[in-house]
């Protein structure tokens, strides 16, 4: 449950906070979690990726386009002022996990997809 609410606050302090009264000695069941596939949510797709060099998702497929999760990984278009955001999906579909990335940089989205898509 920590490890969701840093990946969604980016908070390092709310998260220590979090461990220091929520979490079991073994550790947080949820970091254990690992999903089949996972897509990115965002509208406006073609002006996102092409046209702002800047944007956080860019930089994201750009520098993280070979990893073995990646092909996992498919960009959808909605229309939404919850978006962007990533839905993660376990073998079984009904399985999800979503989280709300506005302002996330490239560098994190590329470790929530290191740690929680399970690429075999």
């Amino acid at each position: 449950m920590c490890s969701t609410l840093f990946f969604m606050t980016q908070n390092t302090e709310l998260r220590q906070e979090c461990q220091r009264c929520c979490t079991a000695v073994e550790g947080d069941a949820a970091d254990d979690v690992t999903y089949v596939s996972g897509r990115i949510e965002l509208r406006n797709i073609a002006y996102v990726m092409e046209s702002w060099e800047g944007n956080s998702l860019t930089i994201f497929k750009r520098k993280y386009k070979s990893e073995p999760y990646f092909k996992h990984l498919s960009f959808v278009e909605k229309s939404s002022l919850l978006f962007p955001q990533v839905v993660l999906v376990g073998s079984d579909p009904q399985d999800v996990l979503t989280l709300q990335i506005a302002g996330w940089p490239p560098e994190t989205i590329h470790d929530l997809f290191r740690k929680k898509i399970q690429v075999k």
